[in-house]
């Protein structure tokens, strides 16, 4: 019986029967080189998705057999159109070769497309400790003149490990100039910042300080969104009242970003990474925002001190307000402080420190009433529409009461400057290492 030509075996690749793909997929790469040019023909001419998947799978299984071609088919494609699917396919197989291509993806670091340059770079990323020995000639790609060359590189180096840190150490102290800003990017992500030579923390202070010349306010996000709002200016105040230490110069999405990071820092044993640091914003609109999951009130580790910190705000300054927003419906808290005294404190859920029925304090205040009759006065089932009004209650509350984070922006008016400042858990572990963005 004669064997099925490779044009048929490349349509078997979108059969309906996924024994008859993986079939076909074998076949394929097992008469090796020859299938190669059909298979690109075949990927370019945009058939359906899952043949398209079946094609790159098979490509990435040849591996140095279709290195040199999927290379070539990537740089003329991008060369007409970057941003094709055909081009986006070609990019994933050869981010995919893996480490049997490692000599292969050096041989074309310095190829004249862009975009191919960028997929090497990160292929050998994607090879961890195996790329280790060729890291040194990854280096001239972090002075490249294309941003998603310049960025892959740098998640690239990022992904082989600390192991990489001498060398980029040596970079910043001893050049070529060219790649010391790029050097210290990858050297932020791998080492807690305070681990970096004064010298390179000096370099990023003066940057941040050049970028907050026209920092805007704009919108503070976060899947774990946590701050305590204060009716006042005085950030030095509050920096001392709250026990924060060493603030640094932050724009608004560094700080953010911070939060943001943290939040998911979840690690086995005390959450100290994800309370590690907070961001300070300006004075905006009459307030101030200590941003970060250190201000929830309802974790259990943080419920009693954000209570008693509020409590002391609000005797100093008038008002303090802290709350919890969780933006995937993870829930919303809330606790508001008046003249040293805890006025409300509520939850969406029994999550947490809200968990306990002592915990919830006062009774619900006029915005809360006011969501509730709105909801009566819409008829429907009531209960089931109140469950999901409290989900999305923290931001919603503190746009009545103070200021809503998440509707910062060019209408908000701001004084000062923002600061990353070190919570006492900071101070003593220390904060998660990662590049954030100025």
């Amino acid at each position: 019986m004669p064997q099925p030509t490779v044009e048929a075996l490349i349509d078997d690749l979108d059969s309906d029967d996924a024994a008859i793909r993986v079939a076909a997929r074998d076949a394929l790469q097992q008469r090796g080189a020859v299938t190669v040019d059909c298979l690109l023909m075949a990927l370019a001419q945009h058939a359906s998705a899952r043949a398209s998947s079946m094609y790159t799978v098979t490509l990435k299984l040849l591996g140095r057999t279709a290195f040199g071609a999927v290379v070539e088919a990537l740089a003329a494609s991008a060369q007409s159109d970057a941003e094709s699917e055909v081009a986006r396919r070609l990019g994933h197989v050869v981010r995919g070769f893996g480490t049997d291509c490692l000599a292969d993806y050096v041989g074309v670091l310095r190829h004249e497309s862009p975009t191919v340059r960028a997929a090497v770079a990160a292929g050998l990323g994607g090879c961890g400790s195996a790329a280790l020995p060729y890291a040194e000639q990854l280096l001239p790609l972090l002075a490249d003149a294309d941003r998603q060359v310049r960025d892959s590189t740098t998640l690239a180096l990022s992904r082989l490990g600390a192991d990489v840190a001498p060398m980029l150490s040596h970079v910043r102290r001893g050049g070529p100039g060219g790649l010391r800003r790029g050097a210290l990017t990858v050297l932020a992500d791998l080492v807690d910042p305070r681990e970096l030579d004064p010298a390179d923390q000096a370099a990023i202070r003066r940057l941040i300080n050049v970028k907050q010349l026209d920092d805007n306010p704009q919108p503070l996000t976060a899947c774990f969104l946590a701050w305590i709002a204060v009716r006042t200016g005085d950030q030095a105040g509050l920096l001392d009242l709250l026990g924060l230490s060493d603030p640094e110069p932050a724009t608004f999405v560094l700080g953010a970003t911070a939060a943001d990071s943290d939040s998911h820092d979840f690690q086995d044993g005390p959450p100290y990474p994800q309370y590690a640091r907070v961001f300070v914003t300006p004075e905006l609109d009459g307030w101030t925002l200590v941003v970060g999951r250190w201000s929830s009130p309802i974790d259990e580790e943080r419920s009693d001190d954000v209570a008693r910190v509020c409590q002391e705000l609000s005797a100093r300054y008038g008002a303090a307000q802290a709350y919890f927003f969780g933006a995937q419906n993870d829930g919303s808290a809330w606790l508001v402080a008046e003249h040293g005294v805890i006025i409300r404190r509520g939850a969406s859920d029994d999550e947490g420190a809200a968990g306990d029925p002592e915990w919830e304090i006062g009774e619900p205040l006029p915005f809360e009433q006011q969501e509730r009759a709105r909801l009566i006065a819409e008829g429907g089932d009531v209960e089931f529409e109140w469950e999901f009004a409290l989900l999305e209650m923290a931001p919603k509350l503190a746009g009545a009461l103070s200021i809503n984070p998440l509707g910062v922006g060019a209408a908000t008016s701001a004084r000062g400057r923002g600061v990353l400042a070190l919570t006492p858990y900071g101070a003593v572990h220390g904060v998660p290492p990662g590049a954030l963005p100025i």
